[in-house]
Formats: C-alpha cells, sequence, structure tokens
C-alpha cells in the first residue's frame, strides 16, 4: 500500500516572524518595534480572534500613527523598490457616498466578511478600542503557548497619478472588444458587472490629468460606510510610486457577492505592475 502524503492546511492566511518585522523598524518605529519585542508571529486579525479566541489573554494597544508610516515606508513592489519611501502620509476622513472621486479597488465585497464588521467593531470596542478614528492597533494573544500579534490599521487610500492607468485601460478595452464580460456570484444570482462604465469613468478622469484616489487596503470596511453614508477615516499615502494594477471602480458599481471571483474578474484589466502587498509587513486585517 503505497502511503499518501498529507498536506498540511495553514491555520492562518500567513504568518510571519515579528523579528522580520521589529528588524525593520528597530530605529524608525522604536514604539511598535518594543510593542512587538515579546510576540512569536504575526497573523491577520480575523485569524487572531477567530482562532485564539479562548485560548488565552487578548490585549490591545494603540500604535501610534507615526510608527505605522515608518512600517509602511517599507512597501516594495516585486522589484524591491521601496515605492512609498519619499510618500506623504496623512489621516484622512472622506465620505464614500458623497466623495465621487473616492473609488474602491475591486469589483465586489465579500457578503460574510461585510456581515463581519459588526462583530470585530464591537470586540474591538470591548477593549476600548474605536476602528473607526483613524487609529492602529496591536492586538496580541498568549494562547497556544506562544504569543502571536495582528496589526490593525485604518484603510489605505492610495493617490495615483493618471498616466499609470494605460496599460489597465488597454486591457479593459480588449476585454470589451471580445465580449469577455465580468460576471459576478451575487446574493441574488450572477451579476454582470459595468466594465463599461467603469471604463468610461477612468478615461474621463485621466484625461483631465488628475490624480486618482484609490481605496488600496480597507475595501470592506470603506464600503461598509459607503452603506451606512458614514465617514470613512483612512491613512491617505500621496506623491508615492505604486503603479496601478488595474482599473478602479465606483462604490455604486461594486457588487455584494456570495462567491469570490477570480483575479481577472476581481481587478479589471488586471496587470501586475509594481503593486506593494501590505501583508510582507505583517498588516492584513
Amino acid at each position: 500500500m503505497i502511503a499518501l502524503e498529507q498536506k498540511s492546511i495553514p491555520r492562518f492566511k500567513f504568518e510571519m516572524p515579528s523579528e522580520r518585522i521589529s528588524g525593520l523598524i528597530s530605529s524608525t518605529a522604536p514604539g511598535l518595534a518594543g510593542m512587538l519585542s515579546d510576540v512569536s508571529s504575526i497573523i491577520p486579525t480575523r485569524d487572531l480572534f477567530n482562532t485564539c479566541a479562548g485560548k488565552g489573554d487578548i490585549t490591545v494597544q494603540r500604535i501610534e500613527s507615526k510608527d505605522i508610516f515608518a512600517l509602511l515606508r517599507n512597501a516594495t513592489d516585486a522589484s524591491g523598490n521601496l515605492v512609498y519611501n519619499k510618500a506623504k502620509f496623512e489621516i484622512k476622513k472622506y465620505n464614500p457616498r458623497a466623495d465621487s472621486d473616492i473609488y474602491c479597488i475591486q469589483t465586489f465585497v465579500m457578503k460574510d466578511k461585510l456581515d463581519g464588521l459588526d462583530a470585530l467593531y464591537n470586540k474591538m470596542s470591548g477593549f476600548g478600542a474605536s476602528v473607526q478614528d483613524g487609529s492602529s492597533y496591536i492586538i496580541k494573544s498568549d494562547g497556544a503557548g506562544q504569543t502571536y500579534a495582528s496589526i490593525l490599521i485604518p484603510p489605505v487610500i492610495l493617490y495615483y497619478d493618471s498616466d499609470g492607468f494605460n496599460e489597465p485601460i488597454k486591457k479593459v478595452k480588449e476585454r470589451l472588444a471580445s465580449n469577455d464580460q465580468i460576471i459576478i456570484s451575487g446574493i441574488a444570482g450572477n451579476i454582470k458587472f459595468d466594465m463599461s462604465g467603469s471604463l468610461r469613468e477612468i478615461i474621463e478622469k485621466v484625461s483631465k490629468g488628475e490624480n486618482v484616489k484609490v481605496v488600496k487596503d480597507g475595501t470592506h470596511r470603506a464600503y461598509y460606510e459607503y452603506l451606512r453614508r458614514g465617514d470613512l477615516t483612512a491613512i491617505t499615502i500621496s506623491n508615492q510610486d505604486e503603479k496601478p494594477t488595474n482599473i478602479p471602480v465606483n462604490f455604486s458599481d461594486v457588487v455584494l457577492a456570495v462567491g469570490k471571483p477570480a483575479p481577472r474578474d476581481r481587478y479589471p484589466g488586471l496587470t501586475w505592475n509594481a503593486i506593494a502587498e501590505l501583508k510582507k509587513l505583517g498588516i492584513d486585517s
């Protein structure tokens, strides 16, 4: 009898040794580096609450915005370029419904993830922490014989240069010419995403040479505020060198989904440019 190799299923979306992050910021963000000194691994916030809850004490500490900005300056693209090294960082308030020039980076939000935000906000409120006021936190759990931590930051809005959208625009035009539509599994059945409308909007924006403001991280939290007509307090990154991977999506066109579409349907005009993945810095809420 041949024994089948059993592949281990990861418990977390990612797990990163804390030394990797504290080594990056030991001189630029000593406060955050000190908070990580007793941490073994950094994991996503949802995994910490879902997997570690009940297995040990959970503590929450506020992180100074300047330390988060220092951490973000270490973000690199696939070529290793520090795309936010010279960027300007601010905490700013937006209204996703009233501010028509704020866009999503993807075509959909997952219903279950959106529904889980109230539980996250309530959990954080129980620790005296407000997730919606622009604050950042480190959340720790000492369960399972080691200390896990997650880094929860506000949503991130990037100001992209308009000339970076040329390639994604070209790819969307090619999809439309071949009638290659984006179909998303919505709560009421399959929904055709309005790719033509998104294309017209970004072409008009680019023609004016304006910066394009896109929610790069925290899409579900941004959409949550869009639905409730609330304000979104976000980290704004301008004067940065990251390239857009796709054309942006108006909040009114985002599909509430029950199934996650393939990457090329999540990001219309998907182009693997110099995107900086924040999970490389231990950030993924």
